[in-house]
């Protein structure tokens, strides 16, 4: 007895003939149509390939929740190999963010066959946390019998965190525009405004106009070190602490005082506020000042030179306790003279070539404008700095 097989294929069928030939003139043929056959091979690969090949997490798990497999995207987001994952349990995941009961809720929800939804937080093998968008499918046999449960993971870490930054830095702008609601002050005889422009990202910036129950007037800059919501949380709480004192208090440099106490057991190491207290005698035309590590203000004659440089009296706050500030001495106004406070975001605006706007940009486009009105002054201080910056 012999017997041959012989294969033959086209664009639309694969057969494959068998022959057997039995002596002495009987033979047997055989045919079978592998076509659907192969195209299912063909998809089972592609399917293989694409779950391998996913950037997302994927696991396999039998009934009872033990791995049996997981693809390569698994080990680069997790740090697990293949080897260390299979006949595990997804437990070596569990970051201890979430409880007991909200496992056995997951759990008694996949056994009902229903599929799972939802963000999980999850550890990798060196112990970083991570969010995980994930889903987790029940698959059934025939019968309808639970038999395997795969899983579907996506590491959104990076979205979440952008999400936390623009939800802090929202919370941020709302604190600070409400600390700078106060942007002007009604006085005979003066012209009075302030105004804080934020960089990209919402800064510590804060000044503030209050008055004194000796009748004087206090003009308030200052600066947290540091950006987002905690340089405004402390802004914040900066502010509430100053208004307090300055129902009691007016010396300038006994309030820095005060504040400096408070501050110094709130404040984490490698924070401090920079903050500038002036005090104006309406009447009089006289001022005096104390500033904690705040940039120099300036007061200028109707040319444009320096009368006086209002420079730091003692440390930002925050960093020593029971540090006294003393106040400065007094000097007197004259008719159309200005004074700038200022924070170091504008002389230390950029431009291409590493150059900052600087003291003398700064002066001259206050001098410049001289004429206009307080508003105008600092309005056009603002666009001068940002027309600056734009060279680059």
């Amino acid at each position: 007895m012999m017997s041959y097989f012989l294969k033959t294929t086209s664009e639309e069928k694969e057969m494959i003939f068998s022959y057997v030939f039995v002596p002495p003139d009987l033979v047997l043929l055989h045919t079978e149509d592998i076509t659907e056959q192969k195209k299912n091979l063909a998809t089972l690969k592609k399917l293989s390939k694409a779950v391998e090949q996913t950037a997302d997490s994927v696991i396999l798990t039998n009934r009872d929740g033990v791995i049996e497999y997981v693809n390569s995207a698994f080990n680069q987001t997790t740090g697990y190999s293949r080897e260390e994952a299979i006949g595990k349990t997804p437990k070596i995941l569990q970051s201890g963010k979430h409880s007991k009961s909200f496992y056995d809720s997951l759990w008694k929800t996949l056994r009902k066959g229903e599929s799972y939804r939802g963000t999980i937080i999850n550890k990798k093998k060196n112990g970083d946390i991570y969010w995980s968008e994930q889903s987790i499918t029940p698959l059934k046999d025939e019968f309808g019998k639970i038999t395997n449960f795969v899983s579907v993971l996506k590491d959104i870490t990076d979205l979440k965190k952008k999400q936390e930054q623009e939800f802090q830095l929202n919370i941020a702008r709302e604190v600070q525009q409400g600390l700078n609601k106060n942007t002007k002050i009604s006085l005979p005889g003066y012209d009075i405004w302030g105004a804080n422009y934020p960089a990209v990202e919402t800064s510590g910036d804060y000044f503030d106009f209050i008055w004194f129950k000796d009748g004087s007037v206090g003009f308030v800059i200052g600066d947290v070190c540091g950006h987002g919501i905690g340089a405004a949380l402390i802004m914040a709480e900066t502010r509430a602490y100053l208004r307090s004192f300055a129902k009691t208090e007016s010396d300038p440099g006994e309030i820095l005082t005060l504040l400096n106490d408070e501050l110094v057991s709130d404040l984490d190491d490698g924070r401090f506020v920079t903050l500038q207290i002036t005090r104006l005698f309406p009447t009089e035309k006289r001022l005096d000042y104390a500033s904690a590590g705040h940039v120099p203000g300036y007061h200028l004659d109707n040319n444009g030179e320096i009368k006086n440089l209002l420079e730091c009296t003692g440390i930002p706050l925050g960093i020593i306790k029971n540090y006294q500030y003393p106040k400065s001495d007094s000097f007197d106004l004259e008719h159309d003279d200005i004074v700038a406070f200022i924070t170091d975001g504008i002389y230390e605006a950029h431009a291409s070539g590493d150059r900052q706007f600087g003291l003398d940009r700064t002066l001259e486009t206050i001098m410049v404008n001289k004429k206009k009105s307080a508003k105008k002054i600092v309005s056009k201080l603002y666009e001068a700095v940002q027309t600056f910056s734009k060279n680059k």
